[in-house]
């Protein structure tokens, strides 16, 4: 189930948002704890359906755990009280109008104490109805006469009494103006909740599981670091999808310029950096003085958190790969948190090195139109693949290997039955029937296709044959539609790619926007390895924008003219040094033996900057460089 995560913010928005990074330093270990020492009220529903065994486990057990570690993380001497309501009266042999009287103080307000909430819950039945109104009224009957405090309401369902929980939280606020009401909705975004938290000031919350329920309460206890970290869909006030122009409506200081990234907008504020799309949405928050190192989802996930804790939170990650693996944060919005680590070879087994916010998910599997028999230059002297239905092949450049006078039986289910003809016995001779079964269908480097092709001369031996040839030989993934490519001569370098098409890419991520495509030589290279030339001309200046594509048909690197920061050809060393200060930075070797830096993102993703006499002379996007590393291009 994933249900929207909305933020209610109270009227000090303007404040919360004033400083990017978390507080203290940036870097700082995210499993600190956050519980703040003022007083807190926890308004915990005990209705029939908090009996329901989804959470995994019983959603009852899961909140037993949550307040149990709530309370264990407050500051000694941290005032306490738990206010239950449902817990008493059966909802199913008590009338509506004595069941919505079902509320009651488990814990008065006194030092927090784990053992008086474990005796306090030992003996709960979860059974009653949900009069939700009535027991924020109980709660405020308890709330200091000043200074700050906190009302947590965590609920499973919308209030079936009254009065209207939205109208008390509106109440509590205005007698109460430095107690923030929030509210976390346990598998349910109920509208009322909702309501609940923006009339109170606080923040709302869903929790899809135990994990979530319990990082999510302690958070909500201290409403000032909820609000610093990201939430699914926002963080300070400041939301995923919102234009420009909105965030500067509710905060004027927020910058109107900032740096072109090709058609994205990059804007650094408050130690934050946020990317906008063309349309200028935002699109992505990434706390820190180094773009995401600072970055802590509302769970307490940020650097030096073991990787599992996210993977126990968040689920199996969408994408898991060079050290960067994206979660799923609010799958209606379309947003992710996208977690760089370290020390393992997936996330599960590594440490977190820095959390971004973003529009980042995989979007749903794109439309399969009619397939085509395999790639086009699957084999170097492989024609007319790539298409749909041929009449002709050839696999090899032998009259033997070509199939021509092809008619289909069938196409576009799992297989594909044809028949055409062939010099099977060579040129001049009679030709021979050939018989084929295209099979193993799926993507082949982005397009829908077959994959395997079987040959043989009598139609009974096809599936009896063994030898089934691998007509695609290239990228079997499925393709993301919503990752966009730019790619142009126009564009810029950014961390690993430039116009959305970055190393490692397939080879049909590259738009026919290159002005020339050249297949390498005898010499240096591998056979198959082509380069894409996106500058007319010929000799250096061209391979000032340039992509090589190795023989499995996977993007190399990319030698560009410009970076998204500015820096170009010709660049001094310290205009260098100025673009990149926030950025990770270390060294690989080039020809002459001297050292040039390397500069990454959180994800790992590169730049290569090589300075020669103080002055910049290549800019390429490559793999990974270890530090001190030869240069992997020389």
């Amino acid at each position: 189930m994933n249900r929207r995560v909305l933020v209610a913010l109270s009227t000090v928005f303007v404040v919360l948002v004033a400083a990017c990074s978390t507080g203290g330093s940036p870097e700082r270990a995210s499993s600190e704890s956050t519980g703040a020492a003022i007083p807190t009220i926890v308004v915990l529903d005990a209705s029939e359906s908090m009996q329901k065994d989804d959470a995994p486990g019983p959603r009852w057990t899961a909140a037993i755990r949550a307040v149990d570690e709530l309370v264990g993380g407050l500051p000694s001497g941290t005032d306490f009280s738990m206010v239950l309501f449902g817990a008493d009266m059966s909802a199913k042999t008590t009338p509506r109008a004595r069941g919505c009287t079902d509320v009651r103080t488990a814990i008065p307000m006194s030092a927090a104490d784990q053992a008086a909430v474990s005796r306090a819950l030992a003996d709960v039945t979860p059974q009653g109805f949900t009069p939700i109104g009535t027991a924020l009224d109980k709660a405020a009957e308890q709330l200091p006469s000043s200074g700050p405090a906190s009302v947590v309401l965590v609920s499973d369902g919308a209030p079936t009494c009254d009065p209207d929980p939205c109208q008390v939280a509106e109440q509590i606020r205005a007698q109460h103006p430095e107690t923030a009401v929030s509210a976390i909705g346990f598998r349910t975004d109920a509208a009322a909740l909702q309501c609940v938290a923006r009339e109170g000031g606080g923040v709302f919350l869903t929790a899809e599981n135990a994990a979530q329920l319990s990082a999510r309460l302690a958070a909500l206890q201290n409403t000032k670091v909820a609000t610093e970290r990201l939430t699914p869909t926002s963080r300070g006030g400041v939301e995923l999808g919102k234009t420009l122009d909105e965030i500067r409506s509710a905060e004027p200081s927020f910058p109107t310029t900032g740096t072109a990234a090709g058609d994205r907008l990059v804007v650094v504020w408050r130690d934050c950096t946020y990317v906008f799309d063309k349309d200028r949405r935002l699109v992505e928050i990434a706390p820190g003085d180094r773009a995401g190192s600072a970055g802590v989802t509302i769970d307490g996930v940020g650097k030096g958190t073991p990787g599992r804790r996210a993977v126990e939170l968040y689920g199996k990650p969408v994408s898991d790969a060079d050290s960067t693996a994206v979660f799923v944060a609010d799958k209606e919005a379309g947003t992710g948190y996208r977690i760089g680590y370290e020390g393992g070879s997936k996330v599960a087994d590594g440490t977190v090195t820095g959390v971004v916010l973003c529009h980042c998910l995989p979007a749903d599997e794109p439309a399969k139109p009619d397939p085509v028999l395999g790639r086009d230059k699957f084999d170097w002297a492989a024609y007319n693949f790539g298409t749909v239905r041929p009449t002709g092949f050839s696999i090899a450049s032998t009259a033997a290997s070509s199939v021509g006078e092809i008619v289909w039986e069938s196409w576009g289910e799992a297989e594909a039955v044809g028949s055409g003809t062939s010099q099977q016995n060579g040129a001049g001779e009679p030709k021979s029937k050939v018989w084929m079964l295209a099979s193993d269908l799926g993507w082949c480097d982005g397009k829908w296709a077959y994959r395997g092709l079987q040959r043989a001369m009598d139609r009974g031996a096809l599936r009896t044959n063994e030898e089934v040839l691998d007509i695609c030989n290239a990228d079997r993934s499925t393709p993301n539609p919503a990752a966009r490519v730019t790619l142009s001569p126009s564009s810029v370098l950014t961390f690993g790619g430039a116009g959305g098409v970055y190393v490692g890419d397939p080879v049909s991520k590259i738009p026919n926007t290159y002005v020339r495509r050249e297949e390498a030589g005898m010499g240096m290279y591998p056979p198959g390895t082509v380069f894409f030339y996106f500058r007319p001309g010929t000799g250096a200046d061209t391979a000032d924008a340039e992509i090589w594509v190795n023989p499995e048909g996977r993007i190399h690197q990319i030698s560009w003219f410009v970076t998204d920061r500015g820096i170009r050809i010709g660049s001094r060393e310290s205009d260098v040094d100025r673009a990149y200060s926030r950025d990770r930075r270390s060294t690989c070797t080039i020809g002459d033996g001297s050292s040039t830096p390397v500069f990454s993102d959180p994800s790992g993703r590169t730049i290569v900057v090589v300075i020669q006499n103080g002055v910049v002379t290549r800019l390429r996007a490559t793999q990974a460089v270890s530090n001190g590393a030869h240069c992997p291009f020389e």
